[in-house]
């Protein structure tokens, strides 16, 4: 997973200036972007991992889905796999994937499990559990065609490295609070994992270690390059680590952990990006953002002179902007098709929360002519622990109320009821989701 672009600067004859890393003006830039929200051809809801293919086409994850999307380096949509489910081939909230040697490598979080695919016609070919102590919501994945997969195996505190054919573990580098990602540079070879105390992202920041596990240095966590939450992080071609930050930045660091380049929104000079995620890099430099809650995904390059370049730290760059966790909280609400009042006098809806615990309400309301004349409320406002699914169950306000609307249908009316669910994090984030329906 990755993320590049050019950094304002403040200098002594401008008030604001791109530094590129020589002495050309380019600068590495938003180039396109492709998906949007739903469900169908085209579409995410809640892209997480990115990865580039052996081809140069493009996969990405399509978490609350559960399936996995591929599409070309165009950024046109080609086709999709994948079902709700603990089959093989199935997917309990996927979050990143990698494509290497002919094989896809997708971790399944909550499927505890990393599973192998020929994407050639989407055959299972195996899948990595964890060994003696089995995987506990893997993550990011980092693939070294023909040696080795590295998981972050986030819950277990640990970074995971599996045989590409066997499945059977090489290594295991411990004692790394909640890695979320993990990365490898091609240059050096050492791995680059982005690392928080807990789940509300305390002591935030990128891990560097030998390819034999030694801690190295560590970077984020002070100074221009700070990071709220780290989450994706990639290196490319020409050694550059790249890491994704859930306080809405996507900054790119020197091997040693030099800022020196933070991308550009496609929202804008100064303008969050919406939840940037997962993180891809292909063979030119090209770095791809995939944003979960705007959903789409971006990529970046430079707009003239050679696709890769080693970067040296940035010279002047104005301090990061203070950010605090105002990311809505990410669920998932399983609407119905169709509503029978006549038959049942209460709606019953499914509700997940994937990445951390929330607080659900829930309400509707009933309407003729487009005017509201009756209302539905929660029987129990749910509070869920994060990954855990619950139902929430709405009933008419009044006894007198449910007499109505079942009058009214008797007589031939059909009138639409709007559902309407909304979360709440610890930190009172607050998302919304709605639908419309007939009533029957």
């Amino acid at each position: 997973m990755s993320r590049f672009v050019v950094s304002f600067l403040v200098c002594a004859a401008a008030f604001l200036s791109c530094l590129a890393p020589s002495a050309t003006a380019d600068t590495f830039a938003l180039q396109q972007s492709f998906g949007a929200f739903g469900a169908g051809d085209g579409q995410f809801d809640h892209p997480l991992g990115v990865g580039v293919g052996d081809n140069g086409n493009v996969w990405v994850i399509d978490a609350l889905n559960d399936r996995v999307t591929e599409w070309s380096g165009a950024g046109a949509w080609l086709r999709a796999f994948g079902s709700t489910g603990s089959g093989r081939g199935q997917f309990r909230l996927p979050e990143d994937v990698e494509e290497r040697g002919g094989f896809l490598y997708v971790s399944d979080c909550y499927g505890q499990r990393v599973q192998r695919i020929d994407p050639a016609n989407f055959v299972p070919a195996g899948e990595f559990t964890g060994g003696a102590t089995r995987l506990k919501c893997p993550q990011g994945l980092a693939v070294v065609s023909g040696q080795e997969v590295l998981v972050a195996d986030t819950f277990n505190d640990r970074v995971v490295a599996y045989d590409p054919t066997s499945g059977a573990v090489l290594s295991t580098f411990s004692s790394l609070p909640q890695p979320r990602d993990v990365a490898v540079s091609p240059v050096t070879g050492d791995v680059y994992a982005t690392v928080d105390a807990d789940n509300q992202c305390a002591g935030g920041r990128v891990v560097h270690l030998s390819s034999s596990g030694a801690v190295l240095g560590e970077f984020g966590t002070s100074g221009a390059g700070k990071l709220f939450c780290p989450l994706g992080v990639e290196v490319d071609a020409a050694g550059n680590v790249v890491v994704s930050d859930a306080g809405g930045r996507v900054n790119v660091y020197t091997p040693a952990g030099e800022l020196a380049l933070t991308l550009v929104s496609p929202a804008g000079a100064g303008k969050a990006f919406g939840y940037p995620y997962g993180l891809g890099v292909d063979a030119s430099c090209r770095v791809y953002v995939a944003e979960r809650d705007v959903p789409r995904v971006d990529v970046y390059g430079w707009d003239a002179g050679p696709a890769c370049r080693a970067l040296t730290a940035a010279a002047v760059i104005p301090p990061p902007a203070v950010v605090g966790d105002k990311a809505p909280p990410a669920f998932s609400v399983a609407f119905p098709s169709s509503v029978s009042v006549l038959a049942s006098a209460t709606v019953a809806l499914k509700v997940r929360c994937p990445f951390e615990a929330c607080t659900v309400r829930a309400f509707g309301k009933v309407r003729v002519a487009g005017k509201v004349r009756w209302w539905m409320q929660i029987t129990k406002v749910r509070r869920l622990r994060a990954g855990a699914q619950g139902t929430v169950t709405l009933r008419f306000r009044k006894a007198n109320d449910l007499a109505a609307v079942r009058r009214y249908l008797r007589r031939g009316g059909r009138p639409k009821l709007e559902l309407v669910v909304s979360a709440s994090d610890a930190k009172d984030n607050f998302a919304r989701k709605r639908t419309v329906l007939t009533l029957k």
